[in-house]
């Protein structure tokens, strides 16, 4: 995924080179969310009509407000790519520039999305207000290249003169997006609405504008009608309490959020709403539950037993002769292992393993380049990941293959072969694999 945002990155920079100048904007649209806090807000600038389709090609402002439309409804990768359009149609390129860096900061993509606001500065974004207050960028608030940037801006607008104008916009248009919120809220409770959803959008839009009383109200409805789909709105109720300083409800909700069935898929313990929890024990306690519901091979100590191959390795022979090397990688939270082998002539080859706690098995699926699949099963026993092959159609030949965990630093795969229905094996290849420094 990250390959492919870079490359999006590479062809705006390529689009943006062969322009002659940029044009800038000190006004920037974009949503009012992050992806933990939901929210909604009515899009007056995202249309998209047939008329607009037969321009698309052509017309920057199209593609601006189909980037926003797309960032509206969290669609990031595409709204990327729709201001990507903008930059290189020479259409509000500074804006366009940031909105990409909140993209990335929201898909967590610190990198790409630090690249962006930098570019955004340096062709002429000169809304330092909102690189203090706008929610887009909380991920990246830690870094500290952020804290750069954002210190650079500022002496940059301050010596510029324009601070004061700037804020006051800002102002302007938080007053006209909560006014707009708030509005959604009492209309809602006018109408007795019970849409969880509609609840839920609300208070998340209120939370985010900092109205936490009515945040509170919102979502506490949102949960009461969206009952087992609630658990967000119970992390931003928690997110609520805790910026009014109720210690308590917040970790109340917290909990509740964490337990449900479907628990959010939240950073908590880096949001900045929670920062006055972090030192409480129990708060400590959740962020490890809700990881271990995430990412539970990250706990499991089946699911580490091959963790002693991951590495970068050189492959020798039993002549001490190199044969290859091989990358071996944890994937998907500590639930796989990506095997990455080339061998001394170019020959590439890759396996994924992993433990299946319903067959209390391990499996490895391998494809070479000579297009051959093969497939083992085994478990760990003995200090050794011990697989057994499975005979492909019509094979009677027997394979099986040995991991032995020698040290921190070395490891042992041995290929036999029985064509003897095993009473005899033969040695296939016996490799050393020894860590790279």
């Amino acid at each position: 995924m990250k390959a492919n945002l870079r490359l999006l990155t590479l062809l705006a920079l390529i689009s943006m080179l062969s322009l002659t100048g940029y044009s800038q904007s000190t006004t920037t649209v974009k949503r009012e969310s992050t992806i933990t806090k939901h929210s909604y807000v009515e899009n007056t600038r995202g249309r998209t009509t047939s008329d607009d389709k037969k321009t698309e090609t052509q017309d920057g402002a199209y593609w601006f407000n189909r980037g926003y439309s797309l960032h509206q409804s969290e669609n990031f990768i595409e709204a990327i790519q729709a201001f990507t359009r903008a930059i290189g149609l020479g259409y509000r390129q500074a804006t366009s520039m940031y909105n990409v860096a909140c993209g990335y900061s929201l898909m967590n993509d610190k990198e790409n999305a630090l690249f962006w606001l930098d570019r955004s500065l340096g062709v002429g974004f000169d809304r330092a207000d909102l690189l203090t207050k706008d929610s887009d960028l909380d991920p990246l608030r830690s870094d500290p290249r952020f804290k750069e940037i954002l210190k650079n801006a500022s002496l940059l607008i301050k010596k510029e003169g324009k601070v004061a104008k700037d804020e006051k916009v800002a102002k302007d248009k938080t007053v006209s997006r909560l006014e707009d919120a708030v509005n959604t809220y009492e209309q809602l409770k006018r109408d007795g609405s019970q849409d969880g959803d509609e609840w839920y959008k609300v208070g998340s839009r209120l939370l985010r504008l900092r109205d936490s009383d009515r945040a509170i109200s919102a979502l506490t409805q949102a949960v009461d009608y969206l009952g087992y789909r609630g658990s967000n709105a119970m992390y931003n109720l928690a997110c609520a309490y805790a910026r009014l300083g109720q210690k308590e409800k917040s970790l109340e909700w917290l909990g509740k959020a964490v337990n449900s069935p479907n628990p959010p898929f939240a950073n908590m313990a880096e949001d900045p709403d929670l920062a006055q929890l972090r030192g409480d024990t129990r708060f400590k306690e959740l962020v490890t539950a809700l990881d271990k519901k995430r990412r539970p091979c990250m706990y499991s100590a089946e699911a580490k037993q091959f963790d002693f191959w991951i590495g970068k390795w050189d492959v020798f022979n039993p002549q001490g002769q190199q044969t290859g090397t091989n990358i071996i990688e944890q994937i998907s939270g500590g639930c796989g292992i990506l095997e990455n082998w080339r061998d001394a002539f170019g020959g590439e080859g890759k396996s994924v393993n992993f433990y299946d706690p319903a067959t209390t098995k391990w499996y490895q699926y391998w494809i070479g380049a000579d297009g051959s699949p093969q497939r083992f099963s085994g478990s760990y026993q003995e200090g050794a990941m011990r697989y057994a092959g499975e005979p492909a159609t019509g094979a009677t030949t027997l394979r099986r293959l040995t991991f032995f965990n020698l040290d921190a630093n070395t490891v042992r795969q041995l290929a036999e072969q029985s064509a003897d229905g095993g009473k005899t094996w033969t040695v296939t290849y016996d490799f050393k694999y020894v860590r790279k420094k």
